[in-house]
């Protein structure tokens, strides 16, 4: 006689179990919970729901409790139930949800995880059942929450659209969507768990800041972000379903992990953030897929990414004094792809105004090493003529005399005063008009990157201090641009960067409260946690001003902004 087949093995899991599947008691999760997305649980005690009606009958499968189980209660929660679907589905458009659904998650959760784990699917618009709101609505809801491994109040469904509506709009200043195809994310655990904690963190710092289970679940989602990172990073070559290349979605989850810890949700205390940039670089290296994403991948998540982890660099490099990983003439490449700042022309200033800001991390980077700055003199007069808005150097030299129409504003300049930036990009600081245009928007927006890049030349290669006219000189410029509140768009909360360096550089205490103004305005629309980082920063900074004042000097670029580039980025 044939012997039985082994269908489950001692100690299994209880997903296995239930699925009477072979379990390879793998802990935490084994492979197979891993891969279907499902809660992964060895030997722990299972909890039902109690007091219930019977198994069989009308009330099947609606778990509810004997006190509420009339058939007028039972028929009141079902018209409940129809409302909320027909809303809910009346909210989609062409089957995805509307942002204005997303602004407050659903704080629904399945009965699953105390009965058996829930399969999650991208089955975006789907009727919810009677024990999941019965659930939520039991008294002993809360009391029955604690057991949970999870106390996440959304699923990874809503989180992912959460992902691409909420979180990919604060990392995008045009107003066309970056299109993220989340079917593919949702094939690639690492990737998915990655999107889904980025997700989470914003949603809970959005809705539930200082919450205990919003601390837990923000953790325990980060935790299995990185798990199932270095799971996949142990071999990446191929996915044993789907066969497909995973570099680029390794490195794709490598950047989310950087957004996750150096923006979302940064720890003062910690220098994960820097961790993941290192592994970010070491990706790149090892697959090299740096030309492959700037080649073929112009559009959608990889591309905007891609921008995302460049400016990193870049960032990371101009405050550290490190070399970088993307070399200037990469700036050019980006033109017509999707990154965080748009999707911009060839010739568009920003471009060019990024591509001179990376080449200056270069040469900071060889002064920061000790070498000198007479090798590279005329190549660093250049850059800054640049900067400041003028094609030749004799441009920048000659007397300059503008006036406005309506004679509310003149712009004068001699040969023993000169201002920062060139006439003409000035002007659109200077505007009497409420509301800018897009293209006025877009120069002052370009002007605080120029005036941070000055103050950085100053400070670096010249040498000069903190109190010198010309970087106070540049500061009062910069500080106008981020304070700007007559921007188009999101222009005006996209400015951190330029208002860390501009901010560190305030002297007086109306500076330094209009630049804190400005980063509370950008906080507010964010919620990003690299704004609390990055304020924390400048206030202890300028604690310690009035103490170098005496003593007749400063900190240098390098010890002032160190100690913070490896705890957050701000872009």
């Amino acid at each position: 006689m044939t012997p039985k087949r082994v269908r489950t093995v001692e100690g299994s899991c209880w997903a296995c179990k239930d699925r009477r599947v072979i379990c390879d008691l793998q802990r935490p999760q084994c492979s197979r919970c891993t891969s279907e997305d499902q809660v992964c649980e060895y030997g722990k005690l299972r909890l039902r729901w109690c007091n219930g009606v019977a198994a069989r009958g009308r009330f099947a499968g609606q778990n509810v409790p004997v006190s509420s189980s009339s058939p007028s209660d039972i028929d009141a929660v079902s018209e409940k139930n129809l409302m909320q679907r027909e809303k809910y589905r009346k909210s989609s458009v062409n089957g995805l949800v509307s942002p204005s659904t997303l602004a407050s998650p659903s704080l629904s959760l399945s009965s699953s995880p105390l009965l058996s784990t829930r399969e999650t699917s991208l089955e975006l618009v789907r009727s919810v059942d009677e024990d999941e709101e019965q659930a939520n609505q039991s008294p002993d809801y809360d009391k029955t929450c604690q057991f949970l491994e999870v106390p996440s109040r959304v699923t990874a469904d809503e989180l992912m659209l959460y992902f691409e509506h909420i979180v990919i709009d604060r990392f995008n200043l045009s107003t066309e969507p970056v299109l993220v195809d989340l079917v593919a994310v949702n094939k690639y655990p690492a990737l998915r768990y990655s999107v889904t904690a980025v997700a989470n963190a914003h949603q809970q710092l959005t809705y539930c800041p200082g919450h205990h289970d919003a601390f837990l679940s923000k953790r325990t989602a980060r935790l299995k972000a990185i798990y199932n990172f270095r799971t996949q990073l142990e071999n990446p070559t191929h996915h044993k379903k789907s066969r497909r290349v995973l570099p680029l979605d390794l490195f794709i989850a490598n950047v989310l992990l950087c957004i996750l810890d150096g923006v979302i949700d940064p720890n003062d205390e910690s220098a994960a953030c820097h961790v993941h940039y290192r592994g970010g670089r070491a990706i790149l290296s090892q697959w090299k897929l740096h030309q492959q994403l700037l080649q073929r991948h112009k559009r959608g998540l990889p591309a905007l990414m891609l921008s995302c982890f460049a400016t990193m660099d870049l960032t990371y490099s101009l405050l550290t004094g490190e070399e970088q990983y993307f070399r200037d003439t990469t700036w050019a490449h980006f033109a017509g792809s999707d990154g965080w700042w748009g999707v911009l022309p060839p010739c568009d200033p920003f471009l060019d105004i990024m591509r001179i800001l990376s080449r200056l991390a270069h040469l900071g980077h060889v002064v920061h090493s000790g070498g000198d700055t007479v090798l590279f003199s005329d190549e660093l007069e250049a850059l800054t003529m640049a900067l400041r808005g003028y094609t030749t150097l004799t441009d920048g030299l000659e007397p300059l005399s503008l006036l406005q129409q309506n004679d509310l504003f003149a712009l004068k300049t001699s040969r023993n005063t000169q201002t920062p930036l060139a006439p003409h990009l000035l002007l659109p600081m200077y505007s009497c008009e409420h509301q800018l245009h897009f293209d006025e928007s877009w120069t002052v927006f370009c002007n605080a990157y120029r005036l941070a890049g000055l103050i950085y030349i100053c400070r670096v290669f010249h040498r000069l201090d903190v109190s010198h006219p010309l970087v106070q000189q540049a500061t009062s410029y910069g500080l106008r641009a981020i304070c700007e509140s007559r921007l188009k768009g999101k222009l005006a909360h996209c400015l951190l960067f330029p208002a860390l360096v501009i901010g560190a550089h305030c002297r007086t205490a109306p500076q330094q409260k209009a630049n804190l103004l400005a980063m509370r305005s950008t906080a507010a629309f964010l919620n990003f946690g690299s704004l609390r980082v990055m304020e924390t920063f400048l206030q202890g900074l300028w604690a310690r001003s009035p103490s170098f004042e005496e003593e007749g000097e400063s900190e240098s670029w390098w010890e002032c902004f160190k100690p913070i580039a490896e705890k957050t980025f701000l872009f």
